[in-house]
Parts: C-alpha cells; structure tokens; sequence
C-alpha cells in the first residue's frame, strides 16, 4: 500500500450534534476528489476542491464543512452530515419536481 493511500481521505475532527455522531470532514483545496450518492438517479462525480471546501465542477455545486454535505447535482438538491470520514446520510429533494424526495448514502474517496 503506498503511503498516499494511508493518509487521512480528508481533514477530520469527531464531534457530537444533536446527540448523533457527526465526523467534521473537510475537503484539502487543490485536492481531487469522487463523490458518489447511492439510489436510482443519482451517480457520481469527479472534482477538485477548492478553498473553503467548495465543490465545484459542470456537474454539481456544493460545499463539504465541518461535516456537513451541501450538494445541488444529478437535479436535485441533497444536505446531510458525514458519520465517517468517508461516508455522509444525505436526504434529497428534487429541484423541478420538489416531491421527488428520498435519502441516501454519500462515499467521498481521494483519487
């Protein structure tokens, strides 16, 4: 296993919220990441992050901080909390078809 491989996917601190454990996941600006969201009509995307955490590529806007996932892609807009430091339970709603709503898992890796 290289030495890459064993570093940390990105920053992290555990801290409690609401008596559910929230991992404080923060994406490293210049860093190129894969997102991928569980479920039927969702999918996975590929960027860099930027400063702040800001996602930002053609096929989704959104932020990692602190733990917490805003993402608006695949026509939805998703917002949930990281429980590792690879893994975020988002729920969902769609933006043109606002009952189009679920929940589902969200695996951040380095590339």
């Amino acid at each position: 296993m290289a030495a890459e491989e064993e570093q940390p996917i990105a920053k992290q601190d555990t801290k409690k919220s609401e008596g559910a454990k929230v991992e404080a996941v923060e994406l490293v600006g210049g860093q190129k990441y894969t997102l991928e969201i569980s479920g039927d009509g969702n999918g996975k995307i590929t960027f860099d992050a930027e400063a702040g955490g800001m996602i930002g590529c053609a096929e989704a806007n959104g932020t990692v901080q602190g733990g917490k996932l805003l993402l608006t892609a695949f026509g939805r807009e998703f917002e949930g909390n990281f429980t590792s430091a690879s893994q975020a339970t988002v729920n969902y709603k769609g933006i043109e078809k606002p009952e189009d709503t679920g929940s589902a898992v969200a695996t951040l890796t380095k590339c």
